[in-house]
């Protein structure tokens, strides 16, 4: 019986899933236009970039704004700004890849021996979050981390390591979601 309503819940989240539209580009630069409304509302520019490519809509979130310095816990002050991201995401059906990156300062700690743990980590917790607070589908959802091996600026700056400390959440197009595997069920 207990087994039975639990298949029944599920039926009723994959149905409300399924009704979901998918993003692609049109809706992709609205959610961009409004996220950058709340953050403008917010004073929060500095803390996000976004872009829509052909992976879809990458929202970055800046290690300043989101994390402290060689940790992977969001700070408190930046929740509001990731619980708008996660209900503007959060509206559609597309998979979203949470991505971990770091500068090439290296870390060594007990927590995060290399910067690869420590992106990773912080990919990770957002998920986390988006999956415990926002009911954000698991299977919709995953998380990378690059370490310092995905550079958009230039490490022998200041300026560009800040700018290569990150955490971009990944609205997948269709094309973005080409090499994720598929979220189909095992057979019974």
């Amino acid at each position: 019986d207990v087994y039975k309503r639990q298949d029944q819940g599920d039926k009723v989240q994959k149905k409300k899933e399924h009704e979901k539209i998918r993003a692609e580009s049109q809706e992709f630069k609205m959610i961009k236009e409004n996220i950058a409304a709340f953050l403008e509302e917010k004073g929060a520019v500095d803390k996000v970039s976004m872009e829509v490519g052909p992976r879809g809509l990458v929202i970055s979130l800046k290690d300043t704004g989101f994390f402290d310095s060689g940790k992977a816990i969001v700070r408190p002050d930046s929740m509001v700004l990731l619980d708008n991201i996660a209900a503007a995401i959060g509206q559609y059906s597309n998979s979203v890849r949470i991505e971990g990156h770091t500068d090439v300062q290296q870390i060594k700690t007990a927590l995060f021996p290399s910067n690869w743990e420590l992106s990773t980590a912080r990919a990770t917790n957002i998920v986390h979050y988006l999956v415990k607070t926002h009911d954000l589908p698991p299977e919709r959802l995953s998380a990378i981390g690059y370490g310092e091996y995905r550079p958009i600026a230039d490490n022998r700056t200041d300026e560009g390591r800040q700018k290569n400390r990150r955490v971009d959440v990944v609205l997948l197009s269709a094309a973005g979601e080409q090499g994720e595997p598929t979220r189909e069920s095992p057979s019974q």
